[in-house]
């Protein structure tokens, strides 16, 4: 039902991680530095509620492609600080209802999907992630961004509710990216 802290730390022949449905709590540094590491995969019946801080720092950071995506199952609420700072993942799927500071840190993220649950998104949360093209935020009220370093200078686009664009826009710290946020639809 859980994972412990430093459970797997730098363990570097993992290459494949299965987070079952009956884990409720990954503790920190669970999973830290796992360079080799192909594939996340969490249960998508998970009971997983948080996933602590560092806990999966610098995940694939030496294999050549990284890991092509994650599914945060819907039951986590929370995302630990530096959870995936450093971490060599392309696109991620979050249904959290707060992302910690420095979650994902300088990953080399291109596509992020943030689910309506959103309500807060902390300090440097995507900062550094220099490939970053796309955020989509599903929200209709604007989450709580706290700080403009919450989300990659780099990031070419912030796709939000259509109804929700002037919201987004005039909200605190949003309105510092006025000019890339954009409308979607269904």
């Amino acid at each position: 039902k859980k994972i412990y802290s430093d459970t797997f730390y730098n363990c570097n022949n993992i290459q494949n991680v299965y987070i079952g449905e009956n884990v409720e709590g990954i503790e920190s540094q669970a999973f830290y530095r796992l360079l080799n590491c192909k594939n996340l995969i969490f249960a998508p019946n998970s009971k997983l509620s948080k996933i602590g801080d560092w806990s999966f720092y610098y995940l694939s950071n030496n294999t050549e492609n990284g890991i092509d995506e994650v599914i945060i199952p819907p039951s986590v609420t929370e995302i630990g600080m530096y959870c995936f700072q450093y971490s060599n993942i392309k696109k991620i799927t979050i249904s959290a209802s707060n992302i910690e500071t420095g979650a994902f840190w300088g990953c080399e993220l291109t596509s992020v999907i943030i689910s309506s649950k959103i309500t807060s998104i902390g300090n440097a949360a995507f900062w550094g992630c220099n490939k970053l093209i796309t955020m989509r935020v599903e929200a209709t009220t604007p989450p709580t961004l706290v700080d403009t370093d919450s989300i990659s200078s780099a990031t070419t686009q912030i796709q939000v509710p259509m109804e929700s664009v002037e919201a987004y826009k005039t909200a605190t710290n949003w309105s510092n990216f006025a000019d890339i946020i954009v409308g979607y639809t269904e």
